[in-house]
């Protein structure tokens, strides 16, 4: 019985429990799963459910159609990576993820003063990083071939995504926390950027209902893809980087570029007319940003011994 080829299934099986494609996106990533034509699909279907999840009127995941397609999805998954054992490892594991993530997920709506899209971002963090653990692999130069250097590189940039998703859910909660304290407004820039694009792409309104969750979106959409440059910048080298230095440069990297953005998209005043006191809160959750994503890359590119 192959132990760590196990172990990665029921990783594979759990976050698929939390998001029906994550595993087989993965694998599709990999180049183990879709062949040429098809491996673009299932990447794609993977990151869609991310942004379809958080659409309201989704049903449960443990509904009988959801159930059976995060079943069939994992076992799939399972039995390309370990075989028959695998596929029963990854679909007991992933119906457990399930259960266990809905129910968690009602329990933190019902405590946590945040909206469902946030729980749920966390949520695809978490799924994200489950899928990093599962395929950390040799780095590209050591690979035999080119498919397994591209497939090497893809797990770089997958494990970039997935830290940047850890480090917004980080400086989402030193937010919260922040403004919980001091009563004070959070920014709705992103949210008015995404409807402009909402209303200049679609021609749509977006409804005052929708704007908290769509700001929410929008935030961790930008936050999240930042993880594919930090993922291409640390894609070769067998050791993962250091956390000082990676943390600094992403964190003061990312709010420069916001400062720079969002002046010129027209959704905030430019930095010389923003007060002090703001401009280093800002500062300071951009660096909660850069270190919880930094933390999260070294632990999810230090390879099982």
């Amino acid at each position: 019985m192959d132990l760590p080829a196990l172990r990665s299934t029921s990783l594979l099986g759990a976050s698929t429990g939390l998001r029906t494609f994550s595993g087989i996106g993965a694998l599709a990533l990999h180049g183990r799963l879709g062949g040429r034509r098809g491996r673009p699909a299932l990447i794609a279907a993977a990151a869609g459910e991310l942004a379809f999840d958080k659409v309201p009127g989704v049903p449960a995941r443990t509904h009988p159609s959801g159930l059976a397609a995060r079943l069939a999805s994992s076992a799939v998954t399972g039995h390309r990576v370990a075989g028959p054992a695998g596929a029963a490892v990854a679909a007991a594991t992933a119906a457990g993820s399930a259960f266990a993530g809905l129910r968690a997920r009602s329990i933190l709506g019902g405590r946590l003063p945040v909206s469902d899209p946030v729980i749920g971002a966390a949520e695809d963090a978490i799924a994200l990083c489950l899928v990093a653990l599962a395929t950390r692999d040799r780095p590209p130069e050591a690979a035999d071939d080119a498919a397994e250097a591209a497939a090497a590189r893809g797990g770089r940039i997958a494990a970039g995504v997935a830290a940047s998703a850890v480090g917004t859910a980080a400086m989402t909660a030193a937010q919260t926390a922040t403004y919980s304290l001091t009563a004070a407004q959070p920014s709705d820039a992103p949210g008015r950027v995404g409807r402009r694009l909402i209303e200049g792409v679609f021609g749509r309104k977006v409804r005052r209902r929708e704007r908290d969750a769509l700001n929410q979106a929008m935030h961790w959409l930008y936050g999240t893809s930042w993880g594919v440059a930090l993922g291409l910048a640390t894609v070769r080298g067998d050791e993962p980087p250091r956390i000082a230095p990676t943390g600094a440069v992403l964190g003061l990297g990312v709010w420069a570029a916001s400062l720079v953005e969002l002046p010129l998209l027209g959704v905030a005043p430019p930095v010389w007319r923003q007060s002090p006191g703001g401009v280093a809160a800002d500062l300071g959750f951009h660096l909660v940003y850069g270190y919880a994503a930094a933390v999260a890359l070294q632990r999810l590119r230090n390879r099982p011994d």
